[in-house]
């Protein structure tokens, strides 16, 4: 009897001071069960999402390929299935990236972390404006994106334009050559997909890419002024990966926004006109300053 009156009297002060201390007690249990089991609290990882992929990349837990719009986290690892396949990603935090294989071996499991690159930013706006024949060249160089249509000012004192003397485009399509004048209107021309891609009365289905040669017409001769390389990004697929962008970087301002997403353009498409950037998105996505 004296026995289990000294084990309830000890029971009873354990239960009274885990009551008062209960706080503390669970704090211990908790931190002993962790040692315990070697588990260590997760860290909230940055996520990141995609807005284009190039090539085929492949998720390794999954198995799935990496595609636009998808989310994923520093620690993931990823299969590049060639060296020139990579993607565009972007967080609030970090703004935008590039997921790049850096040289590694194809088939080569890599982690996220370890492969993510600074994107290019501050791109240099490209004139609008075409004073004489080395600017035209210039700025035909390069791969030039147009989103629907793309206006350039023509210097009319290096180039008259009207129904005598104008440009025009020639490029092959199955087997024919085609010489496409290109529109005008006074001292601008008009660099726009139907119309390049309409052949006798018939337009050409979702032509992404135009490699042609660029004349001038002049006193019934043709010369020719620089090659021409035009890229035609699908509308749709395009609305997708800028609308990634936007969401990610809504807090910023609007000539921010603007940089953005001519230097991801840049980055993966080709050269854009700026302020062909700002009516596309002032028509697609309300965009406005």
């Amino acid at each position: 009897m004296v026995i289990m009156k000294t084990e309830n009297m000890l029971t009873s002060k354990c239960s009274q001071f885990f009551k008062t201390a209960g706080i503390a007690f669970t704090g211990i249990a908790l931190l002993s069960m962790s040692t315990s089991f070697h588990r260590p609290v997760p860290a909230n990882e940055e996520q990141y999402h995609v807005i284009k992929v190039v090539g085929k990349i492949i998720i390794k837990k999954s198995g799935s390929l990496l595609e636009q719009g998808n989310i994923i986290t520093a620690s993931e690892s990823i299969i590049f299935t060639s060296p020139e396949a990579k993607a565009s990603v972007i967080s609030e935090k970090s703004g935008r990236l590039v997921l790049s294989s850096n040289g590694k071996k194809k088939e080569e499991a890599v982690s996220i972390r370890a492969n993510l690159i600074p994107a290019m930013n501050n791109i240099s706006s490209r004139s609008g404006s075409i004073l004489n024949s080395l600017d035209l060249q210039n700025y035909f160089q390069d791969s030039n994106v147009i989103l629907d249509e793309t206006r350039i000012f023509i210097n009319p004192s290096s180039f008259v334009m009207n129904d005598t003397s104008f440009f025009f485009a020639r490029y092959e399509y199955k087997g024919e050559m085609i010489d496409k004048k290109i529109l005008f209107r006074q001292d601008t021309i008009l660099l726009n997909r139907k119309q390049l891609f309409t052949i006798d009365g018939v337009a050409v289905t979702n032509p992404e890419y135009l490699n042609a040669e660029l004349f001038y017409y002049t006193h019934k001769h043709g010369q020719k002024m620089s090659d021409l390389h035009l890229v035609f990004p699908a509308d749709e697929q395009m609305k997708k990966e800028v609308q990634v962008i936007l969401l990610e970087i809504k807090n910023k301002t609007y000539q921010e926004k603007v940089s953005e997403v001519v230097s991801f353009i840049n980055e993966f498409y080709g050269k854009p006109d700026t302020e062909n950037v700002k009516q596309w998105l002032r028509k697609q996505e309300g965009l406005d300053n």
